[in-house]
């Protein structure tokens, strides 16, 4: 502000001290298929700063600075949380960025495979006694345990996501129910 000729201030100066918020924007990916989520209620905890997304995408408005912790919910998903220091405006594309999961059922597994741009593509397997689930083979059952690759990415930075059903419940003795997974 400046002082005019006649002593006043031009513009005014606000009658109070006004806290300085941020925007914080991001995108909302269903982990199985890297399509967008709309729907999905977005929340600063412990505040009453909200938002629901629409096509993927969200924007929260008025997010005071300092360490926040996002919180997304949606029906039939697995509620997250996203922890992360606000410094400024934050733009879709980075760290306010999640996938959510669809919610399991009892003794269900599921594995989510994301990357950057090197390597160019990468690969989640599952391997138990003699069974294996990966991109040659994307469905299998053996001992109880049901594998699903549900998604095979080839191009792009994932996600790959592959489920097991039937965790806990495993048919067979010895190494034959200890699994692992690679990626």
């Amino acid at each position: 502000a400046r002082v005019t000729s006649e002593g006043k201030y031009d513009p005014p100066l606000p009658y109070e001290c006004v806290i300085i918020t941020y925007t914080v924007k991001g995108m909302v990916q269903n982990s199985k298929n890297g399509g967008m989520l709309s729907g999905v209620d977005v929340s600063v905890k412990g505040t009453d700063v909200k938002a629901k997304s629409s096509n993927g995408y969200f924007t929260l408005e008025k997010v005071v600075p300092g360490n926040v912790t996002l919180v997304f919910k949606k029906g039939g998903f697995i509620t997250a949380e996203r922890e992360m220091t606000v410094s400024g405006h934050v733009a879709s594309g980075g760290i306010s960025d999640i996938s959510l999961s669809e919610t399991l059922g009892k003794k269900a597994w599921r594995a989510v495979l994301k990357w950057g741009d090197k390597p160019l593509d990468l690969d989640a397997c599952a391997k138990w006694g003699w069974s294996k689930v990966c991109s040659s083979q994307t469905t299998r059952r053996s001992n109880n345990i049901i594998g699903k690759l549900e998604n095979d990415v080839t191009k792009g930075f994932g996600p790959e996501t592959l489920l097991l059903r039937g965790v806990g419940d495993c048919g067979g003795s010895g190494n034959r129910c200890d699994i692992r997974y690679e990626g």
